[in-house]
């Protein structure tokens, strides 16, 4: 029962980005790496980009940093879960933890980044349009990047979504989460039918141990009937003996007194 009830909990879950659901473990996590990767070089340009020291820019300069910082993590995150999962060691022990909760702290940090990343854009490109210097900065490539970066952190919360549904449902790296509920499913209707079958055999035997009992009874009884009937003749057959002998005791003294008068 309680396996039904978390796989009805993943695929509620699931249901969210069903688009995904034939997309294979090795493969998504594949597709993170390479995405990581990409919006790692968006926040490293945009780093070298920015004159923060000019529009003194230097708690967002510290707060792109602290981007950087949290791609890396979420970075090492997924490729410790992809080495793991060639190694089919991820549906066991601490490292299920470890990728499980590792994974969960991405997804968390994704809308963390977002808010970071807009909130460095609006103050970016506000200093630049106050900029009252003789040089001029390219805000057109500065914002370009930024919202990129901004469009693929929403995407990538998505894949990290389903990262975890993939770990928290133990899927194998060369399966998707539709085969795993597939194959869940299966399982499930096979042990239902296991313990259909089982309770089904205990009633046929407690039905076929009450049916020899109530013939034993009946086998007993008439048993004891016939015991009745057979002593009752038995009786019967010794009186009626005894009848005859009594009898025969009266012919012989008749006979006997009738040749005592004849003499």
């Amino acid at each position: 029962m309680r396996e039904y009830e978390k796989l009805k909990r993943i695929d509620k879950f699931s249901n969210v980005v069903g688009c995904f659901k034939r997309l294979q473990t090795g493969k998504l996590e594949l597709f993170l790496i390479v995405i990581q990767i990409i919006i790692l070089i968006l926040c490293i340009m945009n780093i070298l980009i920015v004159p923060h020291n000019e529009l003194k820019l230097n708690p967002i300069f510290g707060l792109r940093i602290a981007i950087l910082f949290f791609l890396i993590l979420s970075l090492i995150v997924v490729i410790f879960n992809k080495i793991c999962r060639n190694k089919r060691k991820m549906n066991s022990g601490y490292i299920f933890a470890i990728g499980f909760f590792g994974s969960l702290g991405a997804l968390v940090l994704v809308p963390i980044n977002f808010l970071f990343v807009l909130i460095a854009t609006i103050v970016t490109q506000a200093r630049i349009k106050k900029n009252e210097g003789t040089k001029k900065y390219d805000s057109s490539s500065i914002l370009a990047i930024d919202i990129f970066t901004i469009l693929i952190l929403i995407a990538i919360f998505f894949f990290w979504y389903v990262e975890v549904i993939f770990i928290y449902s133990r899927v194998k790296s060369e399966e998707s989460l539709k085969e795993m509920i597939e194959n869940q499913k299966k399982i499930l209707e096979s042990q239902n039918e296991k313990v259909v079958n089982v309770e089904i055999n205990e009633k046929f035997d407690e039905n076929n141990k009450g049916d020899e009992n109530n013939i034993n009874n009946i086998n007993q009884g008439t048993n004891n009937e016939f015991d009745d009937i057979t002593s009752s003749n038995k009786v019967s057959v010794k009186e009626d003996k005894e009848s005859n002998q009594s009898k025969d005791d009266n012919i012989s003294e008749k006979v006997d007194d009738i040749s005592n008068e004849g003499k």
